[in-house]
Parts: C-alpha cells; structure tokens; sequence
C-alpha cells in the first residue's frame, strides 16, 4: 500500500500538509479525495487484512478510518474497529476526517451515544476530542443538545485540541440553537480559554449577524 501512496503523492501538498498538521506518522502528500476512493477499492477486498497491517504513515492512517467508517457489517462490530482505531489517533486531522465519514450514525443515533458515553473515562486526548466532534457534528438536534451540553461540561482536559474542540462544538450548536446556546454560555462551567474561543468562533462564523457579534464582545471575562 505504501508503494502505492507514494505513487499519488505531491510534494507542494505533503508540505501544505506538514504545516498544518502534527503528528508522528510520516505524511506523505496523497489528497483526502483519493484516499477515499482507495479506501472504497479496500472494503471490496481483504479489508480486515489491510486494517491489521501495520500503519507508519498518515495517509495509511487515513485510510483506515475510512475503510472502518464504510465497510458493510454490524454496527456493534464496526464500534469494536473504532475504539481501537481512535486511540492510535494522534492529531486532529484525522480525528474529525473520521468523524465527518462516520454517517452510519444518521441510523444509528442511539447506539452511537451509547458508544460514545463509554469512552468518557478515557484520558487520551483525542479519544475526547472524537467525542465531542461526534457531538457537534451528528447530536445538535432538539433532541439531543440537552444531553451534549451536559457532556461537554464534564470533559475536563487540559489539552488544546480537547478545549478548541469543545469551543468549536458551542460555536456550532449557537447557530443551530442559540438560545439554549445563550443559556449554556451564561450558565456552564467552562474554564475561561475555552469560553473564549467559544465566542471568538461565534463571533468569526458567516451566520451570525454583526449584533449578535457586538453583542458577544461585552460577554468577556474580565479578570
């Protein structure tokens, strides 16, 4: 596979890359599109074989996730594939590159909650960043923003992406909901970094209109 991906690679592209994201697997330029139509060449083969195969690149990395979140078996089996995936994540790119592949959950809502509220014991940081990209990304409806506003007050991590994740995740549910959303931000515990990357990411979104974002600028903390 490694042979292969090196034959895709760009140079100008593993540079762009390589400034953006950090991780300890080597990056070798391939393009999140092909990677996609590599990993749906993958599931009509040997896809376990592939999953087993030892992995020392970001690209191979990608593709993993890819070939977890689309291969057609049961959703109790795929959630033992993704535990064990998400925690050999070491950057954000992945992490929210899988989530956003992950649109089994649109079936299967209630199951992938349940799955989620297991890993919340979990130090690892990006074990928790899933969490709540999962969140922000599939749980913002009437029906679930109770349950991940309450969520993202227990993740309690001091690690950057954890906390850019929760902001990003508030920034989200305020154009969705924003009033349940007005009324987490006045009344959650949220350490002060967090709350405000919470309004700056508000305040920066397309969607909100220019008072509301005059408006926010008077929520600062001031010490």
């Amino acid at each position: 596979m490694r042979a292969q991906l090196e034959k895709l690679a760009e140079p100008t592209y593993k540079a762009f890359t390589e400034k953006l994201v950090e991780t300890k697997y080597e990056i070798l330029g391939v393009r999140i599109p092909t990677l996609r139509q590599l990993a749906k060449d993958i599931v009509r083969t040997d896809w376990q074989a592939f999953i087993e195969q030892p992995k020392t690149t970001f690209e191979e990395m990608m593709l993993e996730g890819f070939v977890i979140a689309s291969v057609n078996i049961p959703v109790e089996e795929r959630f033992v594939f993704i535990e064990a995936f998400i925690k050999k994540i070491d950057n954000w790119s992945l992490c929210d590159s899988f989530c956003s592949s992950l649109k089994i959950t649109k079936k299967y809502p209630q199951e992938m909650w349940n799955f989620l509220m297991t890993l919340r014991h979990e130090s690892h940081p990006f074990v928790l960043r899933f969490i709540i990209v999962m969140m922000l990304m599939y749980y913002l409806s009437d029906e679930w923003i109770a349950r991940v506003f309450q969520e993202l007050q227990l993740i309690q991590h001091d690690d950057y992406y954890v906390k850019m994740a929760i902001a990003w995740a508030i920034s989200i549910a305020f154009i969705k909901q924003e009033e349940k959303t007005r009324h987490f931000l006045q009344t959650a515990v949220l350490d002060d970094f967090t709350f405000h990357k919470a309004l700056q990411k508000i305040r920066e979104s397309r969607k909100v209109s220019g008072d509301v974002k005059e408006e926010l600028k008077q929520w600062k903390r001031v010490k």
